[in-house]
């Protein structure tokens, strides 16, 4: 009987433009060195180019793979329905383990509350390890982390060509700071931006203070 160990990480957590991405990609345990011969790990710690190569390998070598990309207006709708980041990630988790052959799954887990986080995937039949930082801990995690990012960094080039040049998603990202500033219109298209996004909040305040200050 094969046993199968699978990983589960995300991509664009706290972007505010673009897609949040959650794999979840398994591998049988006699093949699970080769992840490490791959070169697998955190992909925070990869350059983009390697990131794309390790993941044409990791298409050819796992067993499966499952991905979930929650777009800007289904994170927003969630959101207004009163949950938050942490409950959107969580629940999406729950959908992309449904089916998944494997009977152990490492999770790369996003609260420091372990614990409570593992309560909530009682249900399943399977032996569920939650981490910290799992991505740089174990190789199927890193593996789901390197398609998640490659995925999500797929998605946003596309929608470059669709809106301009918005850098990464990211608040920390200038670009994506001076695109949102320069482009107010776009703070209302549901598809691209998380309008519930304290970055909007607060760039729709200094517009508004902007406005003021031009009418006096």
């Amino acid at each position: 009987m094969v046993i199968y160990l699978a990983g589960i990480d995300e991509a664009g957590r706290g972007a505010v433009l673009g897609p949040l991405v959650i794999c979840c990609a398994w591998i049988s345990r006699e093949k699970k060195t080769i992840l490490k011969d791959l070169g697998v790990r955190d992909s925070k710690e990869l350059s983009p180019l390697a990131r794309e190569e390790i993941f044409e390998d990791l298409i050819r070598e796992l067993n499966g793979i499952r991905l979930i990309a929650v777009e800007p207006r289904e994170i927003n709708s969630l959101m207004n329905a009163g949950l938050n980041l942490n409950s959107i990630e969580l629940l999406k988790f729950h959908e992309i383990l449904k089916d998944v052959p494997a009977k152990i799954i490492y999770i790369d887990c996003f609260t420091r509350d372990i614990r409570k986080f593992k309560e909530s995937f009682r249900k399943y039949k399977k032996r569920i390890i939650a981490l910290n930082r799992a991505d740089k801990r174990i190789p199927i995690v890193g593996a789901a982390s390197i398609i998640a990012k490659v995925t999500r960094d797929r998605i946003i080039r596309f929608l470059h060509k669709k809106y301009g040049d918005f850098g990464s998603g990211y608040p920390s990202d200038e670009r994506t700071i001076s695109f949102l500033k320069e482009n107010k219109e776009i703070l209302e298209d549901k598809t691209l931006v998380r309008r519930e996004w304290i970055t909007i909040k607060r760039i729709e305040e200094l517009s508004k203070i902007k406005s003021l200050l031009d009418f006096l």
